[in-house]
């Protein structure tokens, strides 16, 4: 007998699912509704990069005048990743409706929207992948849209290789009033890294970083790295269990497994120097983000989706080679296996740097005005408001217009 490729549970909800949505193909489906709400539809009560894109998305469109509607995906999507409490809303069930999440959790997405509140809207898929090219199944699931946008170039052309048109659409940054925080002087040089288990530990190479930091300061002592764990609880024990001995071996070092909003994240950051990232291969780099508005030096590895920063003079690339995955998350493809010598070298400098000029408020605030034009929401509008109105997307006020409202 053939053996089932995937699990019968799995193969059943799938099954199910597509039924739900069956008729929902894009091609039959009328022009755009106008003048309505946006729907943003992603994990908002959950810590992940996607999570946090779909927060970002809604965060940023808001700040830009649309009326956003936030839709909560992870009780239907993800129960186990419930973890924070955010500000949500009921589907309107009319106007664009924007689903931050991959295939093939965009089946489960749609069926937990229902096929009557979607008929008749434009639907639009915010997607990203990491490797070099998506896999191919995904295509099937760009049928049920009207759009597929992809934040970096790379992911833009990840996807194009498994046959799915996409448009380059970055994510709209919000960028917070509450500005730079006021760094607190320290004598200790402080590099962080963070890590996600529903990311791929292999991928994100937390272990790499470890290796990296101690090359660079085996006799230093007025040093710590902090590596930024989230999602502990969903990790091989295995695996988890090599991270902290890799922590525990060396008193530098601190593994931080709490729960932390952006603004918690932020608050982090702003005590440390150095943002450190040497993965092996990157959707986007939310991160690397959040570090630069914060002021701080980002070292990470060059290649996929953060060469997008390259230009920044706060960024400093570890080179890559390819290498072939080692990795049960991934079917097959190749990634980048960084340069733990020149990512020492950088940290090296980034520590000189840092005792001769101390934690520099103007130097901080430079980098983050740096980063606000590159990424920044109102910068977003000027490259890509065309392609927000092409994909029905309204401002709030056109909305009320529309509506007849004085």
């Amino acid at each position: 007998m053939r053996k089932a490729s995937v699990p019968v549970k799995s193969a059943v909800k799938r099954a199910w699912q597509k039924r739900v949505i069956a008729g929902l193909r894009a091609r039959n489906i009328t022009a755009p509704q106008k003048g309505k709400p946006v729907s943003v539809a992603g994990l908002f009560t959950a810590i992940s990069g996607l999570a946090q894109a779909a927060r970002m998305t809604a965060d940023g469109l808001a700040d830009l005048g649309y009326d956003v509607r936030r839709i909560d995906l992870t009780p239907a999507i993800a129960p186990q990743l419930v973890r924070i409490s955010d500000k949500l809303d009921v589907d309107p069930g009319e106007g664009p409706v924007i689903i931050v999440v991959n295939p093939p959790e965009t089946l489960a997405a749609l069926a937990s929207l229902g096929k009557k509140a979607l008929r008749g809207r434009t639907r639009i898929g915010y997607w990203v992948y990491e490797l070099e090219t998506a896999p191919r199944r995904w295509a099937d699931h760009s049928r049920y849209f009207h759009h597929i946008w992809a934040p970096s170039p790379h992911a833009v052309g990840a996807l194009r290789g498994a046959g799915i048109h996409a448009d380059m659409v970055p994510y709209p940054i919000y960028i917070s009033p509450d500005g730079l925080i006021e760094p607190q002087e320290s004598d200790v040089f402080t590099v962080i890294s963070f890590a996600d288990t529903q990311s791929s530990l292999a991928r994100k190479n937390p272990m790499g970083s470890i290796e990296a930091f101690q090359k660079a300061f085996a006799d230093v002592d007025d040093v710590a790295l902090i590596i930024k764990l989230s999602n502990a609880e969903q990790a091989l024990p295995e695996t988890l269990n090599n991270l902290k001995e890799a922590c525990e071996s060396d008193p530098r070092i601190q593994l931080n497994m709490e729960i932390y909003t952006r603004a918690n994240v932020a608050s982090l950051l702003s005590g440390c120097d150095v943002f450190l990232s040497l993965h092996r291969a990157e959707g986007y780099g939310l991160l690397v983000v959040e570090a630069l508005l914060q002021g701080l030096d980002a070292v990470f590895t060059s290649g996929t989706s953060t060469e997008a920063f390259a230009a920044l003079e706060a960024v400093h690339l570890v080179r890559a080679e390819p290498c072939l995955i080692q990795s049960r998350t991934y079917k097959s493809g190749a990634w980048l296996e960084p340069d733990i010598d020149v990512a020492a070298e950088l940290l090296r400098a980034a520590y000189r740097r840092a005792k001769a000029e101390g934690r520099c408020p103007v130097r901080r605030a430079a980098i983050r005005e740096a980063a606000i034009f590159a990424v920044g929401a109102q910068g977003f509008e000027r490259s890509y408001g065309e392609i927000l109105t092409d994909c029905g997307l309204s401002k709030a006020e056109q909305a009320r217009e529309a509506a007849g409202a004085p």
